[in-house]
């Protein structure tokens, strides 16, 4: 009998379902309003580029030397010079704009036909020459105005070279900005800096991206039910097909069969996978007058059986009786669609004896390793990217509303660290891998394949052999989340410990604190009124306290009247008590303590009511909560109101229950977004309840936060860039959900509140604790890092930069006063430098200096002999100097 080929097309009514033999997997966004669980375009389709127009300023005898078109807006002027057109930004905020040239024929609109993208390309210098950064924003019939919504800046792998032609002039920088139009483009406007500099612009042009008329887009399986182990029965798989042409039909080879689609028409896909197969994997290809795309998708079920044999026909085991094993290599190259090869891993099941349990399975081919895990996600974690808990999907919006909130594949740039964690009811999963440069992937729920399984990948470097660890899980998440994080962070620090790369010559640390002496004494940062809390104008400048306390510590003078509190990232009092002003400190921490008493929830929380809820499960976070239970602590040493105690252990045991901590700086980012002033608090708050009542729970606390933060810190070396080992990320989301994007771009003033919350931690463990050693290298890593972000000259000299792009190098406002650094340094030599807060059944002290009890209620103080200032008992200011005082009830 003749065997019969399956019909591609099944025509039900006017409906056409096509059932494949082959499929692959282009998944994009499906259900755009519940922007918690957005399904992710995965890969981008190949594109190819037209060639619009070029700004080129070349001057001739017909053409004299003119901007052509362009002309300054902000902060900036412009000029024609030598065929290039100069751009000297005068300000912060420089800007130049330019009409879009009659194309002609040549429509600038993506209206035309869906998926014609637009890229800038800018060829440039600048001096300073670290500034890289490039931002456009434009105007059409829709917005007629410049807007954010409006606005592209230049991606992070978009930054190239390319030479002069010249031996001794340096190299031209390229940033391509991609961006999209619904509308004809009118005008671009041009963002090159955000400080003053010279921009030297050699040419820019303008090029249409078009990509494959047939979108293709994976949809979400019907049930997101994750089960405990993979699929015995056939799985269904839909892809929707459309012609994003709405003008025109469009006529495609599906896997070598003839297709027509209609204007705008779409086609639903259908695949059945068949069970037989523990890897059924599908290739679907796509042919039109643009090229060809090809989608694959893997789809994994239980096998039936497993074997040791490499050379046997069934699936092969991989064993991890001690937690962790290299990958085998990749698969062979060729073969129909390539070849693949799957492996399941298996831990011993002790409570059944020698049984082994299958808990992820492994595919592999020339290309990628991809590691399969079935069941619920409870935590997830991609080093600087993504920060999860259960019910949260990858790359949802709630974090970032541009294009970049997909992080299915993010520049490996942006990773901090090399690894990957998932947390399951069943066990802890780590990825590592050891080249910088390795890509990986990150998908929860698979969008890649269509699943609701989590799914790690890498598509590793020549010679990178990733490491996977499997540890059974404790069924305490927040145990569990510190062991995966605790694991893949050590095996990290051994393998990028730090080298001669991560140490360059470091500024000794009397011209450190010159240039911060500088800073506080007569710098931009100073004026007859006080210190700002930044350089620039928009900073109100107050005699704040934290800039007395390190002036004072330098050695300089201090010539203001009454201290203020704020103004610095970490609060320093040490001022109030050598000007006798004490007692003015006791009554505003007592102040702000009561003001939090009085905003506190009945079940300890702290509510936040303002636009940047939109999208959070909750109306509260650690992060909306933490600071005020520190702020309550700290009230109670003062005054001796328990009732300021209770109310801080209701917070801090309330806080418990968040799985990632977020949400302490909506003031400008959403409460939903992971956030690592968040953390920092909650060690501080933590390790404080610690102390007062030596509660072990607390403990465990800060100890889970701190490592909660290591995610957030590089912890490896790049030549190029010399800070980045030991730099913060500040936050995994964007400002007010657009731009700027804070992922993987280092925020270092917000690590220095988390490294100064580790010192704190450090304290209180024991001598031989293992744990006490990393957390004071984490702190310095952290410290060393903003010591190299600082400026060295200019008016910003020994400010702190707020941000820094990591690959660009570029510095971004504003520039930040540098008392965190000095803290943290001063405190990492041994010195102390805050006030100290010691207390015992009788008295509670507060100290600019090191004090001690010497029986019950006498108090040695360690201080500078003929030096006198005041301490605090019990709320109450005395006037001491160096020796033994006896306390009085």
């Amino acid at each position: 009998m003749k065997r019969r080929t399956p019909p591609l097309f099944r025509v039900e009514g006017r409906k056409r379902i096509i059932v494949l033999a082959l499929f692959c997997a282009f998944a994009c966004r499906v259900g755009a309003a519940d922007d918690a669980k957005v399904w992710i375009q995965t890969n981008q389709e190949d594109s190819t580029e037209a060639h619009l127009f070029t700004w080129d300023f070349e001057t001739s005898a017909e053409t004299p030397a003119d901007t052509q078109g362009w002309s300054a807006l902000h902060d900036c002027t412009l000029e024609a010079h030598d065929g290039a057109l100069l751009v000297r930004s005068t300000g912060g905020d420089p800007y130049c704009h330019c009409p879009v040239p009659n194309l002609g024929d040549v429509a600038l609109s993506t209206s035309r036909v869906i998926g014609e993208a637009f890229v800038l390309k800018v060829y440039f210098r600048k001096t300073p020459s670290s500034d890289k950064s490039m931002a456009i924003y434009w105007t059409n019939a829709k917005y007629p105005h410049y807007t954010e919504d409006a606005s592209a800046r230049a991606r992070k792998k978009s930054l190239t070279s390319v030479p002069t032609g010249a031996s001794d002039t340096p190299e031209w920088a390229v940033a391509e900005i991609p961006f999209e139009s619904d509308a004809t483009l009118s005008h671009i406007r041009l963002d090159p800096a955000n400080a003053p500099a010279e921009i030297l612009i050699d040419k820019i042009e303008l090029y249409a991206r078009s990509c494959s008329p047939i979108e293709m887009e994976l949809l979400p399986p019907e049930d997101f039910s994750p089960q405990e182990t993979f699929p015995s029965t056939p799985q269904v798989v839909k892809m929707r097909l459309t012609n994003r042409r709405k003008d025109e039909p469009v006529e495609a080879k599906i896997n070598g069969q003839s297709v027509v689609f209609r204007e705008g028409e779409e086609k639903i896909l259908e695949y059945t996978s068949n069970p037989e197969k523990p890897l059924d994997l599908c290739v679907w290809r796509v042919e039109t007058d643009f090229g060809a795309v090809e989608r694959r998708v893997r789809i994994v079920h239980a096998p039936k059986a497993l074997s040791d044999d490499p050379r046997s026909e069934l699936p092969q085991r991989l064993r991890l009786k001690d937690g962790t094993t290299p990958l085998p290599p990749r698969a062979c190259a060729g073969g129909e669609g390539g070849c693949a090869k799957i492996y399941f891993c298996t831990l011993e099941n002790k409570e059944q004896g020698s049984d082994e349990q299958i808990l992820c399975a492994v595919t592999l081919d020339e290309n990628e390793y991809a590691v399969h895990i079935p069941g619920v996600c409870r935590w997830g974690v991609l080093p600087g990217v993504e920060l999860l808990e259960e019910g949260e999907w990858s790359s949802s919006k709630l974090d970032n509303r541009t294009e970049e909130h997909n992080r299915f594949c993010p520049s490996p740039d942006l990773l901090t660290q090399q690894w990957m964690g998932v947390v399951t009811p069943r066990a802890l999963f780590a990825l590592q891998w050891e080249n910088s440069a390795s890509q990986p992937t990150f998908a929860i729920p698979n969008f890649a394949d269509g699943t609701q399984h989590a799914r790690l990948g890498l598509t590793p470097c020549e010679g990178d052999t990733p490491t996977l660890s499997i540890l059974p899980a404790s069924g305490d998440l927040a145990r569990d989340s510190v062991e995966l994080v605790r694991r893949a962070f050590l095996a990290q620090r051994a393998r990028f410990h730090r080298k001669s790369l991560a140490t360059p010559e470091e500024l000794p640390r009397e011209e450190l604190f010159s240039l911060y002496r500088f800073a506080l004494e007569s710098g931009g940062l100073r004026s007859s009124q006080g210190w700002g809390h930044c350089i620039e104008s928009r900073w109100v400048r107050q005699p704040f306290v934290g800039h007395a306390s390190a002036l004072d510590l330098l050695g300089g003078k201090v010539e203001f009247g009454a201290l203020v509190d704020g103004g610095t990232h970490i609060e320093n009092p040490r001022a109030y008590f050598l000007r006798n002003e004490a007692e003015v400190f006791a009554q505003r921490t007592l102040d702000r303590a009561q003001g939090a008493q009085r905003a506190q929830s009945s079940d300890g929380t702290f509510l936040y009511h303002g636009k940047y809820a939109e999208g959070h499960f909750e109306n509260h976070a650690l992060g909306t909560c933490a600071s005020h239970a520190l702020s309550m602590l700290r009230g109670y040493l003062v005054s001796g109101d328990v009732s300021l105690l209770a109310s801080a252990r209701k917070t801090l045991e309330y806080s418990r229950r968040y799985q990632v901590a977020r949400g302490a700086q909506c003031w400008e980012m959403p409460l939903h977004t992971p956030d690592l002033l968040a953390v920092a608090h909650a060690i501080r708050a933590n390790v404080l309840a610690f102390r007062i009542t030596k509660e072990s729970a607390f403990l465990d606390e800060a100890r889970r936060r701190a490592w909660e933060g290591v995610p957030y810190i590089y912890w490896w070396d790049a030549e190029e860039r010399p800070f980045q080992f030991g730099a913060s990320i500040g936050v995994l989301g964007a400002t007010n959900w657009r731009a700027p994007n804070w992922i993987g771009r280092p925020v270092q003033w917000i690590g220095t509140v988390y490294a100064y919350g580790l010192l704190d931690l450090a304290e209180v463990l024991g001598k031989n604790d293992s744990e006490r050693a990393i957390w004071r290298e984490v702190a310095e890593a952290i410290t060393h890092s903003g010591e190299r972000q600082v400026y060295k000259e200019g008016i910003s000299a020994g400010l702190l930069p707020d941000s820094v792009d990591p690959t660009s190098l570029e510095r971004y406002m504003y520039d930040i006063n540098p008392t965190a650094l000095i803290f943290l340094r001063l405190r990492l030599s041994g010195t102390q430098e805050n006030v100290e807060w010691i207390w015992n059944e009788k008295f509670r002290i507060v100290s600019p200096v090191a004090v001690d009890f010497v029986g019950e209620s006498e108090l040695k103080i360690d201080a500078p002999a003929g030096v006198v200032f005041q301490i605090l008992v019990n709320g109450r200011a005395k006037v001491v100097q160096r020796g033994t005082i006896f306390l009085d009830e």
